[in-house]
Formats: structure tokens, sequence, C-alpha cells
């Protein structure tokens, strides 16, 4: 039979934002059907929903959303950030150990004043961690990423930071680069 859940609770700790936490579920002794996992956090709330199961498997299919999470001092580089983000994950425990995937549906807010965007999908097994067109962006600053590493390793990226300023306002240059890693993890080229 499925039994319900709730569960409200005030969390902080040394290293844990403050927040009021509800959880909102249904399940048994095989899977829980999460309804709803909500933090209000740092100005925001945190989403959970989605099924994980502990039996015959560890599986699982969430869905994640973070609405105007504002970090402030957790993050020194910008006090005044603002993170939106959503994503779909998936995956499960096997013998050889756990394949997850990740899809980065939208990254959004503001970072250093300027808008935040980005995107992309990242998959793991113990083979290794596959990444699909990972970017992210903010004014004149980028990230991106696209390929796999692993026993045989093929990824791409690119790096823009025109001004190390806008990160650390002590520090001066530029940074912008591009490369590939590409081997095994145990002896890579890059």
């Amino acid at each position: 039979t499925d039994d319900s859940i709730e569960l409200l609770a005030d969390v902080d700790g040394q290293s844990i934002p403050p927040g009021q936490w509800q959880l909102n579920g249904r399940g048994d002794q095989q899977q829980l059907q999460l309804e709803g996992l909500v933090g209000r956090l740092l100005d925001g709330e945190l989403k959970v929903t989605g099924d994980v199961a502990w039996a015959p498997q560890v599986d699982w299919n969430m869905q994640v959303g973070a609405t105007t999470i504002r970090p402030g001092e957790l993050l020194a580089v910008d006090p005044d950030a603002v993170f939106n983000l959503q994503l779909a994950t998936s995956g499960r425990l096997e013998d050889t150990g756990p394949v997850a995937e990740v899809e980065l549906q939208e990254v959004g807010g503001t970072l250093i004043g300027q808008p935040l965007s980005g995107g992309g999908r990242l998959s793991y097994s113990s083979d290794g961690i596959t990444i699909d067109e990972l970017a992210l962006r903010s004014a004149d600053m980028a990230l991106s990423a696209d390929g796999s590493l692993g026993e045989q390793s093929d990824l791409g990226w690119q790096l823009q930071l025109p001004s190390l300023g806008q990160l650390l306002p002590e520090a001066q240059g530029q940074i912008n680069g591009e490369g590939r890693v590409t081997g095994p993890m145990t002896a890579p080229r890059v």
C-alpha cells in the first residue's frame, strides 16, 4: 500500500544556508513519488519532483528547479548574483556503479550585473563522462565544452574571460583559451 509522507523542517548549519524545507510524497517499500521537496532559502526557492526507487534497483527520474536563488556571501565574486535553473536527471545504480544523465534545460539569472544563460547535457557511467554542448555565458564571459572523458577521451573546451577584474576585483588581465583533451584519463593529452 502507498503511504504518504509530509515533513516540514527549518534547516541551518555552519556550511548550510538557513531555509525552510517541505517534503510531500507517496511511497511504499520499493519507491517514492516525490510530489515536491521545496526549499525556501537564499531569498529563492528550490523545488525537486519526480520518482525514486530503491527496489528492485535504485533508480530515479527527477526534475529540479531553482528560482531567484541569491547566494550572496556564499559567492564572493558577486554578492548580488541571482540564479535560476531548470534541470532533469535520471539514472540508476548498476553492478558497475552509477549511471546518470543530467540535462541543464535552462540556466539563467545575473552574474556581475549581466544576464547569465546556459544549458547542456552531462552523462556519467563507469566508462566516463560525456558532456554534450555545455555552454555558460554572462556578458562577454563564456565557457563551453563538448565531448567525453574516459578510457578514450575526446573533449573540446573554450574559455573566454576578457577581463579578470570582472570576476576578481584585484586581478588584471584576460584568459582566452581553447583546447582538447584526448587519450586515456590515465595519460591524457592536452
